[in-house]
């Protein structure tokens, strides 16, 4: 899955300049002058003018489809450039930062976000587990005032 990559910069009053990433780069960098000096793609024409900037987004996107996700991470781990990478749910399951707060239940191998928010001295507990899918077809059809038994007999519904 390819996730997108956008780049602000404060200086040039927040313009997107760097809308949507194709490639493998699933980076979403939000400090965007840093970024690009420690990215390697040196200065921008930021202070040119709006006219510039399919050209500059251009020169970003190329910059960026040259490594994947994980080889960006790396670039931009140990600098002050705001860069993180966009996870997946089970791999942010597994992020030190997700594991550290809690953000993230897995209930018996369901992951769910915590209850939020969470204050000190107040148990929280998880919602649960959502219903399979299809269990309870015919009983939320009911509850609208539709008979289920003809939209599952005709494969417009199904149960579980």
């Amino acid at each position: 899955m390819v996730s997108p990559v956008i780049i602000y910069s404060r200086l040039n009053t927040g313009g997107r300049m760097f809308q949507q990433g194709s490639g493998q780069t699933g980076i979403r960098p939000l400090a965007g002058v840093r970024v690009l000096e420690v990215g390697g793609m040196g200065p921008t024409p930021f202070a040119e003018g709006r006219a510039t900037w399919p050209a500059t987004r251009a020169r970003i996107a190329a910059v960026f489809r040259t490594r994947t996700r994980d080889e960006w991470t790396e670039v931009f781990a140990d600098t002050d450039a705001c860069v993180s990478p966009v996870l997946g749910l089970l791999e942010a399951g597994e992020h030190p930062h997700v594991r550290a707060r809690g953000s993230l239940l897995d209930d018996d191998g369901f992951l769910q976000p915590a209850p939020a928010p969470r204050f000190d001295g107040v148990r929280t507990e998880p919602g649960g587990r959502p219903p399979e899918e299809g269990a309870d077809t015919l009983a939320v059809l009911a509850e609208v005032g539709v008979d289920g038994t003809a939209l599952v007999a005709s494969g417009a519904a199904f149960t579980a």
